[in-house]
């Protein structure tokens, strides 16, 4: 009985300390409560689009699925022709999607098979140039089955802006800090935990369906479309806490 009650008084003595030393530290299962100040950090850079991609629809409607594809095909073989003849890479130019179908019109109360629509979508990607870009444009308006879905931009070489981001955004998170540390008679004191969170860039896009018809003239167009990008806007955000004293 004596022996089991020098155990456990050893045992106590052992544990105590370690528990009051926790209370006071990070040691033992007691944290010691700290002050902290969280904020979220933004940053943004706008820059000037050097890259322009072209998103153009061939469709062709026609009697039967041979002649609406073979059409479709004609169109989308000579384009391709026309844009290397503007010295327009091939890797630059790929094609996202290939499609027949069964074409019909609701007439009187009922849809009516009115034959076979053929469709293939093409995107473009190269370096801005503005008179090329003109040149693509009107090379569009010399077939009616041909039209520009849309037009968008991007910025080449994007992730060389990250760091210069990461840093104004990091930074626009210690400011805010120091504002609450200096209201609430604190001192920043040192960083906690940084997170990058998911936040998405802004990237502009000049939209327009561009029928062929409607834009050729009989025998083509005299002058080339002349089409300037936008800026993009790229972004950052950041979670920062920091430790207050």
């Amino acid at each position: 009985m004596k022996k089991n009650l020098s155990i456990i008084l050893i045992v106590l003595m052992l544990v105590i300390p370690v528990f009051a030393m926790g209370a006071k530290t990070n040691i033992g299962y007691f944290e010691q409560e700290i002050g902290k100040i969280e904020v979220n950090g933004y940053a943004k850079i706008t820059k000037k689009a050097d890259i322009v991609n072209f998103h153009i629809r061939i469709e062709n409607i026609a009697k039967n699925n041979y002649e609406a594809q073979n059409n479709v095909n004609r169109t989308s073989n000579n384009l391709i022709k026309e844009l290397i003849g503007l010295e327009i890479k091939e890797e630059s130019i790929v094609t996202n999607n290939i499609r027949l179908s069964k074409y019909q019109e609701w007439i009187k109360d009922e849809y009516v098979d009115k034959g076979y629509r053929a469709v293939q979508s093409i995107d473009i990607k190269i370096d801005f140039d503005k008179d090329l870009v003109g040149k693509i444009v009107k090379i569009m308006s010399t077939d009616n089955n041909t039209r520009i879905s849309y037009i968008s931009y991007e910025l080449k070489n994007r992730e060389q802006y990250d760091s210069e981001l990461r840093r104004k955004a990091v930074i626009n998170a210690y400011e805010k800090a120091t504002d609450y540390a200096l209201a609430s008679n604190s001192k920043i004191d040192r960083v906690l935990f940084i997170t990058e969170n998911i936040y998405n860039d802004y990237t502009p896009s000049y939209r327009g369906s561009y029928e062929a018809k409607s834009m050729a003239m009989d025998s083509g167009m005299d002058e080339p479309t002349n089409i300037y990008p936008s800026n993009i806007t790229l972004t950052k955000q950041v979670k920062v806490i920091y430790t207050v004293k």
